[in-house]
């Protein structure tokens, strides 16, 4: 399972790309996701500074990914909301291709879903194109808000490169647990994202965002119960890190809190075993 696990740029937010892959090569990593600039015309610097957004940069991080002999699996994150263009994404898609990605995260804040669902299901066709797989992540704070919605409206897109990504945080403050992963087994489940929190939400939505973005837990170090979620996915899936904690990489620096991730990932998969 190892060898599946990339780190999240999430995890790292303050390094710029070029550097956050030579620190996740230096903390053990042969995977990543980077963040890519595309798609959202009204938010699209939404949740993180560190991003791509020039096809020159692109090009050079493919070399020095190649170089560090780190593979980038996967790109985020696209914001489908109520202006977005369809169209504007096909440069974040071909950079994505161009470095080898093969999954885009979605999130869905548009409020209404039937169009929602049409814009998917026409990106989805757009980036079967460059042989990249959509991967819908749901959470409370966006108009895609849980584990069923995001599997039904996955249903209602009709496009085969269309999978579910599996937030452990996002699971907990929605409400599911690991038997709502295991029962969703007609729906692609391909990416489990693995942090930690305590089971009881901050009870200020506010709050419940900044953990979210901000103050998550090392896997292990919480009270959810990762080893049942990651029994519940389906064989082969992927998995990421995603733990933004500032004071955290203050403290080890980043390849310290990188490494720290990985380590923890690993004593949850020899738990599993």
């Amino acid at each position: 399972m190892i060898s599946r696990l990339s780190l999240a740029p999430l995890s790292l937010p303050d390094l710029t790309p070029d550097v956050f892959l030579r620190t996740a090569a230096d903390a053990g990593y042969r995977r990543v996701c980077l963040r890519l600039f595309g798609g959202d015309a009204v938010r699209p610097r939404l949740l993180s500074p560190t991003l791509v957004d020039d096809p020159v940069m692109a090009v050079e991080l493919g070399r020095i990914a190649d170089g560090e002999g780190v593979a980038i699996t996967e790109i985020e994150v696209l914001m489908i909301g109520r202006n977005s263009d369809i169209a504007s994404c096909e440069p974040m898609l071909a950079e994505g291709a161009a470095i080898g990605a093969r999954v885009l995260t979605v999130c869905v804040v548009d409020e209404d879903i039937g169009r929602a669902t049409d814009r998917i299901g026409t990106l989805a066709r757009l980036a079967g194109g460059y042989r990249i797989e959509i991967g819908l992540e749901f959470a409370p704070s966006t108009r895609m808000r849980s584990l069923g919605e995001a599997v039904a409206l996955r249903a209602q897109a009709g496009e085969s490169n269309v999978s579910v990504v599996v937030d452990a945080l996002h699971l907990t403050r929605s409400g599911g647990r690991a038997a709502d992963v295991a029962a969703a087994c007609e729906a692609p489940l391909r990416l489990l994202q693995l942090c930690d929190a305590p089971l009881v939400a901050p009870e200020d939505p506010a709050d419940r965002l900044r953990e979210a973005r901000d103050f998550r837990l090392v896997p292990g170090e919480g009270e959810i119960d990762l080893v049942s979620l990651i029994r519940a996915m389906p064989e082969g899936c992927a998995f990421s890190v995603e733990v933004p904690d500032a004071q955290r990489v203050a403290r080890l620096g980043p390849v310290g809190h990188a490494r720290r991730l990985r380590e923890a990932a690993e004593r949850l998969f020899a738990e599993v075993k």
